[in-house]
């Protein structure tokens, strides 16, 4: 009996140990649950507050987003103002102390468009070298700069103070080149973290465009006032139509030459302007531009009011878009056609009256050979027997008169002579026959011939010669 208690006994005792154990042990593992259950909690709070924290800084980042996007949208560089509010936007939104706009000067020098501060006057208004930085070197994304003073150390001028500790910068880019840097600047210690660096490059990538569109809009401007100038200067007539002939546009003078207003010009076809005899002309004339390019046509135009005039038109294509136009030149050449029939009738005239300056000269010319020979043959005859009758028995007086008279003869010779001559210089057939001469004795017979008028007249010819003279 007692050995059965006994055997109990200790069967009691090791379950109330093991039972002490376990109540032990169950202790334990509450207090770690608990203490789990503790840090659990915690981290749920922590997390809580992460998530409150996170959606938070995202709600100001869409609003800062929004706000952004409303900048840009508006964003004109042509008006400064949207430049100066597209600048404070960004300086909100990545909560900068200053944020900078310089532009790249011709001489490459940074100059300030647009300073945005926190704080009043809080930039020096020197040139910051990080800017300068960032302008020169090649355009690689966000220049970020965490400690500025130690980055500058060495590098600014005395007296020159930068009250940041942080920049990141960004080099604005239009048509691959650099024209612009925007730089935020913050007084405390901060990190580049991927929306502060996403914000810059929205940024420059709109400024960058906004500048390009401002360039591309300023060189349009300026052609279109160069293109408005030669268009409305120009001394010819100019229409602007498309390939069914309808008009779009017309300068001054050829609204003078149709004696039409421009704004009618523009509600008419080309063909609305030719005779009905030109239309087929004008059509293949267009169908030569459409296949070459371009083309060159003389023909009639009517005005409103008035006689058709000739014109030269030189048509040539070119493009908008994808719509095909043609402008084609006028030119009033009707004085000119008169001028050309006039010198085409001048020179039929001329022509004319050339051929019959030479039948006439070949008839002068017949007309002396012959009359020369005519009066030749006598001439010879009374020379003859000039010096036939010199052959008799005369007395002195009688000698000379015939000796005058043969003179004369051989001079009136001479004289029919040289004109057969002139004759065959007209012909181009003449023959130079050099002959020995006697000076003196030309002088003499010259004289001989003269004499008996004079004597006639009751005056004396005499000649002297002074001095020697050849004889031959």
């Amino acid at each position: 009996m007692n050995q059965e208690t006994d055997k109990w006994q200790r069967r009691f005792e090791r379950e109330r140990a093991a039972r002490k154990e376990a109540e032990r042990l169950l202790e334990e593992k509450s207090l770690d649950l608990y203490e789990a259950n503790q840090r659990l909690r915690e981290d749920a709070r922590g997390l809580e507050h992460a998530v409150a924290e996170r959606t938070r800084r995202l709600a100001e980042n869409q609003e800062g987003l929004v706000s952004l996007n409303r900048a840009l949208i508006n964003l004109g560089l042509d008006a400064n103002e949207n430049l100066t509010s597209l600048v404070a936007t960004c300086g909100r939104i990545l909560k900068a102390d200053t944020v900078l706009y310089n532009r790249v000067g011709n001489r490459g020098d940074l100059v300030t468009e647009v300073i945005w501060e926190s704080i009043p006057d809080l930039m020096p208004r020197q040139s910051c070298p990080l800017c300068e930085d960032v302008a020169r070197r090649p355009p690689t994304g966000v220049a970020f700069v965490p400690d500025v003073r130690s980055v500058l150390e060495g590098r600014l001028p005395e007296g020159f103070r930068i009250p940041f500790e942080s920049y990141a910068g960004i080099a604005v880019v239009s048509q691959r080149t650099v024209v612009g840097v925007v730089s935020a600047f913050f007084v405390g210690k901060t990190t580049l973290d991927p929306f502060l660096e996403k914000v810059l490059e929205m940024i420059a990538t709109a400024i960058g465009m906004e500048t390009e569109r401002a360039r591309t809009k300023a060189d349009l401007e300026a052609q279109e006032r160069r293109f408005t100038a030669i268009f409305e200067g120009s001394m010819d007539g100019i229409l602007v139509y498309d390939v069914n002939g309808k008009i779009r546009a017309a300068n001054r003078r050829a609204a003078e030459l149709l004696d039409h207003r421009r704004t009618a010009l523009c509600e008419m076809r080309i063909g609305d302007l030719l005779p009905d005899r030109w239309t087929e002309a004008w059509r293949e004339s267009q169908r030569r531009v459409m296949e070459k390019g371009r083309d060159r046509l003389e023909i009639e135009f009517l005005p409103k009011h008035g006689l058709p005039f000739v014109a030269e038109v030189s048509s040539s294509r070119f493009q908008i878009g994808d719509e095909s136009l043609i402008q084609g030149t006028l030119r009033d050449i009707t004085r000119r056609r008169s001028l050309e029939i006039q010198s085409r009738q001048a020179a039929a005239d001329l022509a004319r009256a050339k051929e019959e300056a030479e039948r006439a000269n070949a008839a002068k010319s017949v007309f002396l050979a012959t009359m020369s020979h005519e009066i030749r043959t006598p001439m010879n005859g009374i020379i003859g027997f000039t010096e036939i009758l010199e052959g008799t028995e005369l007395n002195p007086r009688q000698r000379q008169y015939l000796q005058t008279i043969r003179a004369s003869g051989e001079v009136l010779l001479g004289i029919i002579n040289d004109i057969l001559d002139l004759s065959r210089i007209e012909q181009g057939g003449i023959e130079l026959n050099p002959v020995p001469i006697d000076p003196a004795e030309c002088v003499r017979d010259a004289l001989r011939i003269l004499e008996a008028k004079a004597q006639a007249n009751g005056l004396s010819l005499t000649v002297e010669i002074g001095g020697p003279i050849p004889s031959r």
